[in-house]
């Protein structure tokens, strides 16, 4: 990111920028600058998980893990007076968030069916934990979907096997 568009970036933005390449500095990543705020993309290293996006608004980090998940990290909900120390903790919990996912501790399920999203979630686990699928427990959506439920489990890095 040029100089220029690092300095038009809002504070939560530029503060967020700062630190990934800190943290990641060994990550190949592309960073757009939208509207003062920070778009950064990560290219899928497997297919079936998908690239990673995070998007910061105001004073918020989105990411987006392939086509069908996203996950919030902001302050909005906290009460804490001390304004800066919740900023630094949601971008301590995004950039942890995305560490895990690097390191394969998460997991991402995607359900489909007939190309349509039925659910997607993701899991903390490692080789040694069982991992529980996520199925709608609903008996009219298993009923009607059950048949063609197309299943994708993944890390970052590879397909799940257990």
């Amino acid at each position: 990111m040029s100089e220029e568009l690092h300095e038009k970036l809002n504070g939560f933005s530029k503060e967020f920028y700062n630190r990934f390449k800190d943290t990641f500095n060994n990550i190949n990543a592309s960073y757009e600058y939208i509207n003062n705020e920070l778009l950064i993309k990560i290219n899928a290293q497997n297919e079936s998980f998908g690239s990673m996006s995070i998007y910061c608004s105001n004073e918020e980090a989105i990411v987006f893990l392939g086509e069908y998940f996203h996950t919030h990290f902001n302050v909005y909900l906290d009460n804490d007076d001390d304004y800066q120390k919740l900023r630094d903790e949601v971008i301590s919990e995004t950039l942890n968030f995305v560490k895990d996912v690097f390191d394969d501790k998460v997991v991402l399920e995607v359900q489909t069916s007939k190309n349509k999203l039925i659910c997607s979630s993701v899991r903390y686990t490692d080789e040694n934990e069982a991992y529980t699928s996520v199925m709608p427990v609903n008996g009219i959506l298993r009923r009607i979907f059950s048949i063609n439920v197309k299943k994708s489990i993944n890390f970052w890095s590879r397909p799940y096997i257990k």
